[in-house]
């Protein structure tokens, strides 16, 4: 008997413009309702999990869209969802819904909080002397959150909201109270009385319940000592009338750091000792930092919008719950119809099958084309290629399987050209400001967002160039606009075509050089795996920050993605492979911080070989 995978390539959208996640349906609904509900979307399957697959048409253009939502809340399921949406090549990925906000920070029910910034609030070390933070942050690359506060000033998408606004609890009890006072403590005794409450959109029971709970009302609905006194101030406020506070008309947009929790939080003050950590904190939720560190792990831009339906304290309730989800996506599905155009230009395309070639996954030839590469023959070059790179040597000519002739644009107009131009020069700034904060404080200490912002840049710089090239402008090159060179890197990490890493140059590279005995065995490269892996720098969340610590690009290991134990592994092996030394002490030095006795004893054994 043959079986059929549940999940049919054909089945899956060809092209991915956007990629919306949640974290529960009912987040989702809204999403679909953007286009005319579930019935508009196209369901299937991806690894057996349930996605749907929609066009949203922004003026001239129509996007690709998919959405989802996670099987459960929280980091690992968010990430796991990244990695997964990875097969499908989405060039933006968007995560939208509910969470908590900080009420002190003026923020309201049914805000709308963009995420500058995420980190995860329970990371760092447990020793004997308590709890070590380490707070890693993870943000939205630099040129996308500049649109995204670029859009702080629009309202007209508050007037998409279909969901009616609904009374915050704190309105309908001081309402109610208010009511009491005119009216005496049998309010209400008539149906007009009761027509009123409806009219206003009054929960009666569950408000009567809230304020005998919090001491305002006796249980027959007489007024307490702490009512009086709000009721006076309320007085006072409204210049003798008993009347509530109203609540805001409209919700407001805020751009704060999100702080993502293991768990759902129902505590007095939630926000306090978070915002030691971080400045700026005003969000709370589940899922937005690992969506934002998965997304920079597979290398497609991404961002996170959220209503606020409580404030994370122990009275919090459902009140908000949908028109917060529908307030962040209208947000998002306004941002991206407003920017569709400009997203279009600035956001990676996907892979490109050349014609004659075979899509990925089949059988069947390809076309070779000839592309003629200048330079000295022997040495090393980039070739740009369908949006990827081909590192070879320059050998007189050279085949590339699999690749198209690059063919020049239509001449552009020159608005065109200098919101290109523009863009450009935006990409430097911003590249300028990284480059300044990574030589502040070191390559050894630069969290993760750094390196990524770099790479982000650079490739935001490297399409302007590309695109006003093929449009026949003249582009100067800028010395920062990319990567050091590879003659530049330490002599550790350089190729030589034909060589063997023990051999390279004519050199024992792998021993450090002619004389020197720095060779690891095996049994020494797997205890050094080990404790690479004991140290919990192979872990998801810091092993981009290792490789940028001892000056690897993770950017070009295929084995970011393993299993922390494989990845410790295979890190180790391809250090000692290419013959990086440099690198296998800077990964010592790295962990050493980490380990302590026994561990730390058999790591400076492996220290004393590679001096």
């Amino acid at each position: 008997m043959s079986t059929q995978p549940l999940t049919h390539p054909e089945h899956l959208p060809e092209r991915v413009d956007l990629a919306i996640v949640t974290a529960l349906r009912e987040e989702l609904e809204p999403i679909l309702d953007l286009i005319g509900g579930e019935a508009q979307w196209r369901r299937f399957e991806l690894d057996r999990y349930i996605h749907y697959a929609g066009r949203f048409p922004c003026g001239d253009h129509t996007l690709h869209v998919v959405a989802c939502s996670l099987w459960a809340m929280g980091g690992n399921p968010a990430t796991a969802q990244i990695v997964r949406l990875k097969q499908l090549q989405p060039r933006l990925i968007v995560m939208t819904g509910i969470c908590a906000g900080w009420q002190e920070k003026d923020i309201h029910l049914g805000d709308v909080m963009v995420a500058d910034r995420a980190f995860t609030g329970g990371a760092g070390k447990l020793t004997a002397a308590g709890f070590q933070a380490d707070i890693m942050t993870y943000a939205p690359p630099p040129w996308l959150l500049g649109y995204l506060k670029s859009f702080a000033g629009d309202e007209e998408w508050v007037k998409t909201i279909e969901t009616p606004r609904p009374h915050t609890m704190r309105y309908q009890a001081e309402w109610l109270l208010c009511q009491l006072k005119t009216r005496g403590f049998t309010f209400p005794t008539s149906e007009t009385d009761w027509s009123e409450i409806r009219a206003n959109n009054i929960d009666y029971s569950r408000v009567r319940k809230l304020l005998i709970d919090k001491k305002y009302l006796t249980s027959t609905g007489k007024l307490i000592r702490q009512a009086d006194k709000l009721l006076t101030e309320l007085s006072h406020e409204h210049y003798g009338k008993f009347v509530p506070t109203p609540d805001k008309p409209q919700p407001a947009v805020h751009y704060k750091a999100f702080a993502s929790s293991d768990a759902v939080v129902a505590v007095p003050n939630p926000f306090s000792d978070l915002a030691k950590s971080v400045r700026g904190i005003g969000a709370l939720e589940m899922e937005v930092a690992s969506l934002l560190s998965a997304a920079i792990e597979i290398g497609v831009p991404a961002f996170a919008v959220k209503g606020v339906c409580d404030y994370g304290t122990p009275d919090k309730d459902d009140v908000f719950h949908v028109y917060a989800a529908e307030a962040s996506a209208r947000w998002m599905y306004a941002f991206i119809c407003r920017h569709a155009t400009l997203l279009d230009q600035v956001l990676p395309g996907r892979p490109a099958v050349a014609a004659g070639a075979s899509p990925a996954g089949s059988a069947g030839p390809a076309a070779f084309t000839d592309i003629s590469i200048g330079g000295s023959v022997g040495t090393f070059v980039p070739v740009n290629i369908s949006g990827g790179e081909v590192h070879g040597p320059i050998i007189g000519s050279q085949q590339v399987y699999g690749a198209t002739q690059p063919q020049l644009t239509a001449s552009a107009s020159q608005e065109a050209i200098d919101q290109q131009r523009e863009l450009l020069d935006t990409h430097r700034r911003t590249l300028a400001n990284y480059l300044r904060r990574l030589a502040q404080i070191g390559s050894a200490h630069a969290p993760p967002e750094i390196d990524h912002g770099i790479r982000e840049t650079r490739a935001g710089i490297k399409r302007c160039k590309a695109t006003l090239r093929d449009w026949g402008v003249l582009v100067a090159d800028h010395p920062d606009d990319g990567p050091e060179p590879l003659q530049n890197l330490p002599a550790t990490a350089q190729p030589v075509p034909g060589a063997t890493p023990a051999t390279q140059g004519g050199v024992n590279v792998a021993h450090g050089g002619a004389g020197a005995s720095h060779e690891l065995t095996q049994a020494d490269r797997s205890k050094l795996a080990g404790l690479l892996y004991d140290s919990g720098r192979a872990a998801y969340a810091s092993r981009g920050a290792l490789c940028i610590e001892i000056h690897v690009d993770p950017g070009r290991l295929a084995f970011m993605q393993a299993a922390d134990r494989d990845f410790a592994t295979q890190l180790v092996a391809h250090l000692h492979k290419t013959g990086n030394i440099a690198a296998l002490r800077q990964l010592c030095e790295a962990i050493a911080p980490e380990l302590d006795g026994q561990p730390a004893a058999r790591l400076e054994e492996i220290q004393a070989k590679l001096r």
